[in-house]
Order: C-alpha cells, then sequence, then structure tokens
C-alpha cells in the first residue's frame, strides 16, 4: 500500500515537474519572441542562404553520423553501423522533441529489444560517450574562455567554477575505472552521510558509477583512444552546425565566439531543466552570451526563432528517415 501511494506521489511530481518545465519553455521562448518585429521572420527567411542552409544540414546529418560511429565503436561492433545509425536518429529525435529522459529510454530499450545488450553495458557506454564529450567540452572551454577573457567578464567565476567542476568528475571517473569497487562505497557512503539519496540526479549518478567501476579498466583504457577522436569530431559538427545555421540567415560572428557559446549551452543542457531540445533555455541563453560579445538582441532574436524552426524541421526529416527504416527493416523481415 505504501508502495503504491509512493508511486502515485511520485508519477503526479513526475507531471507537476513536466508541466513546470513546459510553462519555464514557453515563458522564455514568449520573451525572445518580444524583440521581433512585424514580418521579421518572412524577411529572413525569403534572404536565406541556401548553401549555408545546406551547410548547416550538413552539419546535423554528420554529427548523427559521429555519434553513431561512437557507439558503433564502444559496442564493439556488436550493432552494425546501420542500426547504430537508427539508434542515434531515435535517441536524438526523442530528446529534441520531447526530452533528454526520452532520449535515453529508447536508447537503452532498443539495445535491449533488438540487441539483446544488457542494460548495464548500454550505461556503461553511455556514460564513455559522455565522458569523452566532457573531456573535450573542458578544453574547448578552458581554450575559448582565455582567448576572450576580456568580454566575459562577467562570467569568469562560473566559467571558473565549470572547469573545476568538469575537471573533479574526469578525476572521479578515472579514480572509479582504476580504483573501481572501493572508490564507489566510499563515495555512496559520503553521500549516504550526507543524506544526498534521495535527489535523485545523484542517485542515478552513483548507480551508473557503479556499472563503470564494475566495468574492465583494460577495455576502457583500449576505447578511450578513439572515443576522444569521435567526441571531438561530434563536437564539431555540433559548432559547425551552430556556426552554418547563423550564416545561413545572414549573421557572422567569431567561430572562437560560436565555440564558446555552444560549450556554455551544452554544459547547461545537462541541468534537468529542459523540453523539447532546449526549447527557450537555448535561445535565451544564447541571446544573452552573444551579448557579451556586442551582438545585439535585436539582430539575434528573429535568427533564433527562425533557427528553432529550421532544426525542427531537420529533426522531422530524421523522423521520416527513421519511420522509412523501420518499414524497410519490417519488409525484409518478412521476406526472408
Amino acid at each position: 500500500m505504501a508502495t503504491h501511494a509512493h508511486k502515485q506521489y511520485a508519477s503526479r511530481g513526475g507531471a507537476l515537474w513536466l508541466a513546470a518545465k513546459l510553462a519555464f519553455a514557453l515563458g522564455l521562448i514568449a520573451l525572445v519572441a518580444t524583440q521581433l518585429r512585424p514580418n521579421d521572420l518572412l524577411t529572413l527567411w525569403q534572404a536565406l542562404s541556401l548553401p549555408w542552409a545546406l551547410a548547416a544540414a550538413g552539419m546535423f546529418g554528420g554529427g548523427l553520423l559521429a555519434m553513431a560511429w561512437r557507439y558503433w565503436h564502444l559496442l564493439e561492433g556488436r550493432v552494425p553501423l546501420r542500426d547504430a545509425v537508427e539508434l542515434v536518429v531515435a535517441q536524438t529525435v526523442a530528446s529534441n522533441l520531447l526530452a533528454s529522459s526520452a532520449g535515453v529510454a529508447s536508447y537503452l530499450a532498443l539495445l535491449l529489444s533488438r540487441h539483446g545488450i544488457s542494460l548495464g553495458r548500454s550505461v556503461v557506454v553511455f556514460v564513455l560517450a559522455r565522458l569523452g564529450d566532457l573531456l573535450v567540452l573542458a578544453v574547448a572551454l578552458g581554450a575559448t574562455a582565455a582567448l576572450h577573457w576580456q568580454q566575459i567578464a562577467t562570467l569568469r567565476w562560473p566559467v571558473l567554477g565549470a572547469l573545476l567542476g568538469l575537471c573533479g568528475i574526469l578525476v572521479a571517473v578515472g579514480l572509479v575505472i582504476a580504483l573501481r569497487e572501493r572508490v564507489v562505497g566510499l563515495i555512496h557512503a559520503f553521500c549516504i552521510r550526507l543524506g544526498l539519496m534521495r535527489i535523485g540526479l545523484v542517485e542515478r549518478g552513483l548507480e551508473r558509477a557503479a556499472l563503470l567501476g564494475a566495468a574492465d579498466p583494460a577495455r576502457v583504457g583500449r576505447l578511450s583512444a578513439p572515443l576522444l577522436l569521435q567526441s571531438l569530431v561530434n563536437t564539431c559538427c555540433l559548432v559547425g552546425y551552430a556556426y552554418c545555421s547563423l550564416r545561413m540567415f545572414g549573421v557572422s560572428i567569431d567561430p572562437s565566439v560560436v565555440l564558446f557559446v555552444v560549450v556554455i549551452n551544452l554544459l547547461i543542457a545537462a541541468i534537468p531543466i529542459q523540453i523539447f531540445g532546449g526549447l527557450g533555455v537555448v535561445e535565451v541563453t544564447t541571446i544573452a552570451l552573444y551579448g557579451l560579445f556586442g551582438v545585439q538582441s535585436a539582430l539575434l532574436a528573429p535568427v533564433m526563432i527562425n533557427g528553432r524552426i529550421f532544426f525542427s524541421l531537420l529533426n522531422l526529416v530524421a523522423l521520416i528517415y527513421l519511420a522509412l527504416s523501420g518499414r524497410g527493416r519490417r519488409a525484409q523481415g518478412r521476406a526472408s
């Protein structure tokens, strides 16, 4: 009875949190929309640069392929590359059109149902992929912050805090991989003493740490070098997409500034306050960050709204690909 009541409470709490995130996203996007003038959106679409739009679409697709390559590598070929592409497309579309948790759930479900890969191994692969991204992001953040130290005066302490946090995570994970269960046990005991286990994010983090601690250190080391290259390629595609999506609407910004903004947005995306691919949060954060470099919000507001529309269209194309691929898979199964 108590368990049933707890589940009902958790379900109600989840629904309220989802509603809060939705209201937050709509409020932020409405704030951006207040800076629009009549015909701003239509004028930008009429002046759209087709070569830059195609380049942006190419970067979007390149990012999907880079992530598929990474999963194929981390799973050591147990999942064919074509299936890895479908996996990444499903995860990406679910994350961008719903929530990041939906993307993770689709990733875990597809690996288990189609390929029989255990939940534990799937989580380890997911964590390793994210760690590769974090290392690349830490280096990129440090380099771009040093390059633009004068312009980011108001963000120096948060940036330094983020760098310290990233370094702390990477060191902690290194210790977990090297010392395995001993470190996980110490962290678990520490969190229990501080009462942190009541926080869902901490509990899930420790569960993943336990799975990572059980992984073979030799195998993790063997996978690490290619993983860094794959994470670098993925990050380059994300930055390239952001740069091209600005250029296609006639806005030219220093690529190093674009890299700084993308890194900050990716770090903010780790905070579970977003929905629909960061709707509202990405737009407001991007406008505020570019403002540090002298780019006016009135110029960026219509670009951000149109960029969101373009981004949604790309995800729709990816969803159509997923549907067609699934139909082809079913037809192939019936033929065999």
